[in-house]
């Protein structure tokens, strides 16, 4: 089922599936051709290309058939490494006409996200909740995560503690104790309703990590704006406003990778839909995930997930475009032959 664009100031966000999702690489170029076919296209104007995956977007670098007029199929993938929490996999695709990658080692979101994340994962293993004689229960907390101290770090997390702890009764938040690097404070009663399930159970003087409880409205990242400055990332403005939100996800890389994808296919569907009125031929722009098995199977592997296409058709008055949601993209590819047709 197509999804008519009417509206593109209400954003549509569909799930996003990964197992059972995965196309295989063999035949995945084909597929993809035979797809432009079945949607009228031209054969001469789609070519294959032996450019690498994970590609930029069409905004990005471009593309000079679209530019001349023809038909066009673009292509924008985000790279992410396959955790087996997602289920089960097969293949790894060959674009049929993918945009360029810039993308070096060490710059794909989950390592534009890695410092985040292990400032995330400290507090989680040295806030601790305990559990006091007098049946109070206590947060304790470095002192580091509590003032801008440490000097030279360039990302910093800074917790929320009037979301956590009981103010005095002016108001301010006051340690009970202070040992060493630590500060302990009194857990409010609101957030010690949160905790029902860790704490349920508990003796006097038993102590645990956060952990999972650590939930995304209670932090925030703090970060010297300089050293973005000159970082030409794309993940400066798709990923860096979501931080807090994709470090306490179940999947942080995958989150990341996602955010970024529906991102970067937001912007350019629109700025496509404003173009494609002064084009007479027609345009298909597939976004996907690039899954990387490299490291769970020790061997060179990749694999594809398909999420939306943007389609662009000509000939009719006014122009239809419309967008095909993850299922029915991959019901239409799994459709495809695996033998190219022309």
């Amino acid at each position: 089922m197509k999804t008519l664009l009417h509206d593109f100031s209400q954003p549509i966000e569909p799930s996003f599936k990964i197992k059972g999702r995965m196309i295989p690489y063999e035949g995945i170029t084909c597929r993809l051709k035979n797809f432009c076919i079945s949607l009228g296209f031209g054969p001469g104007n789609i070519s294959r290309t032996d450019l690498p995956p994970s590609g930029y977007s069409a905004n990005n670098a471009g593309d000079k058939r679209w530019e001349e007029d023809e038909d066009t199929m673009l292509v924008f993938s985000t790279h992410v490494t396959y955790n087996p929490q997602w289920g089960g996999y097969s293949g790894l695709p060959r674009l049929l006409h993918h945009k360029g990658s810039n993308r070096s080692p060490g710059h794909s979101p989950a390592d534009f996200i890695a410092p985040f994340l292990h400032l995330y994962r400290f507090a989680q293993e040295n806030i601790f909740i305990s559990h006091t004689s007098q049946g109070q229960y206590l947060l304790t907390v470095p002192t580091t995560l509590l003032n801008d101290c440490g000097e030279g770090s360039e990302h910093k997390l800074k917790l929320h503690l009037e979301k956590i702890a009981e103010p005095g009764k002016d108001g301010a938040i006051y340690p009970v104790s202070i040992s060493g690097a630590y500060h302990s404070f009194v857990v409010s009663t609101d957030f010690c309703q949160s905790l029902s399930d860790l704490t349920n159970g508990w003796t006097p003087g038993r102590k645990l990590s956060i952990g999972k409880y650590l939930s995304r409205e209670l932090f925030s990242f703090t970060f010297d704006e300089k050293v973005f400055k000159d970082d030409d990332s794309p993940y400066i403005t798709t990923i860096l406003p979501h931080i807090a939100e994709i470090v306490a996800a179940t999947t942080p890389n995958l989150r990341a990778a996602q955010i970024h994808l529906q991102k970067v296919f937001d912007r350019d569907k629109t700025r496509l839909s404003v173009e494609r009125q002064k084009r007479s031929k027609k345009l298909l722009y597939i976004a996907g995930l690039e899954i990387d098995m490299t490291a769970f199977t020790g061997v060179e592997e990749h694999y594809f997930v398909p999420w939306q296409a943007y389609i662009a058709a000509s000939g009719k008055v006014p122009k239809e475009e419309y967008l095909l949601l993850q299922d029915d993209l991959f019901v239409q590819l799994k459709q495809q032959d695996t033998h190219c047709l022309v």
